[in-house]
């Protein structure tokens, strides 16, 4: 390819590949692998976790594995002392001299299925693994563009060990558990305002900030603070075009008192809120109090082929 193609013809081709295609080609190349990192690298999904790495479809999980090693293999000689056997001792729950060796390994998977694992260099730590990881795929990159940027830490507080000077150009960030605050620094200002900004409830002072009030998409979880619920006057004053609040445990009254108001105009036409109503416990007394008030409003699940009922 190198060879045949001017470098105007690489680039072009290099652009416009799917990001894991195109990681793949120039991992085999070396004349491509210093002048690809120059070349806008496009992802329409990127999830950064604190085990993980996904682009689009494929994800490089760090993972700790096991193999049973016998008595009779030569590496049974190199178990720690925790596994060694000495007078007195006696082994409980199984009658077998077998060491279960734990290893970090590098996992792939598409989608949910695993299809390629490596072992790491014996002794690497995961965190070290996955540094290496990010620096490889991420780091030294000028132009960074993705549809959707996902930060997913489930152990809070949590070093995501990036590569300097990253920056990425979004139309969208979700950051799970955490507040946003804390991914600002990595978003190019061009980014703003986004599409979409899928966040957590933590407090009625987040509302105020440009970066939620200027979402064209917002949507709230409320998993984050136990009974944790968005007051009727916070969503009066959001701006955005659709709402999504997920979760919700919102009051029946306000929920009544909050139609009534649009109703009567008070936000413009094509101002979309959504409340998903697989997570509200009342969700069906909330429809007959909805139905009573308002003939002419109408609930999703009066339509057929609806994958998720929303009021």
């Amino acid at each position: 390819m190198t060879s045949l193609l001017s470098y105007p013809g690489q680039r072009c081709i290099i652009e416009f590949l799917e990001a894991n295609k195109r990681i793949r080609l120039v991992s085999r190349s070396p004349a491509l692998q210093k002048p690809e990192k120059s070349i806008q690298f496009n992802l329409n999904h990127l999830q950064i976790a604190s085990t993980s790495l996904t682009l689009n479809d494929i994800s490089i999980v760090i993972l700790t594995g096991t193999e049973e090693i016998p008595e009779d293999d030569a590496r049974y000689e190199r178990r720690p002392a925790e596994f060694r056997m000495r007078p007195g001792f006696i082994r409980s729950g199984h009658s077998d001299s077998v060491w279960h060796r734990k290893f970090n390994e590098v996992v792939f998977f598409r989608n949910r299925d695993r299809i390629a694992r490596r072992p790491l260099p014996e002794g690497m730590k995961d965190y070290i693994a996955l540094e290496k990881v990010n620096q490889v795929i991420l780091g030294g990159r000028k132009d960074i563009r993705v549809n959707m940027l996902e930060f997913e830490t489930y152990d809070s507080p949590v070093i995501l060990r990036l590569p300097e000077d990253l920056n990425f150009r979004i139309r969208g960030l979700s950051t799970n558990r955490e507040h946003f605050k804390y991914y600002l620094p990595l978003i190019d200002s061009s980014s703003f305002p986004l599409k979409k900004l899928q966040i957590p409830f933590h407090a009625s002072q987040m509302f105020e900030h440009p970066i939620v009030q200027h979402a064209d998409c917002l949507t709230i979880t409320l998993f984050t603070l136990i009974n944790a619920t968005i007051s009727l006057n916070d969503i009066r004053k959001l701006t955005n075009k659709t709402v999504v609040i997920r979760q919700s445990t919102m009051r029946i009254e306000d929920i009544t008192t909050l139609i009534r108001d649009w109703l009567s105009g008070e936000k413009a036409i094509g101002t979309t809120l959504m409340l998903e109503k697989h997570f509200v416990p009342i969700n069906q007394e909330i429809f007959t109090s909805i139905k009573e008030n308002f003939e002419e409003f109408v609930i999703e699940e009066d339509f057929e082929n609806v994958e998720e009922k929303l009021v």
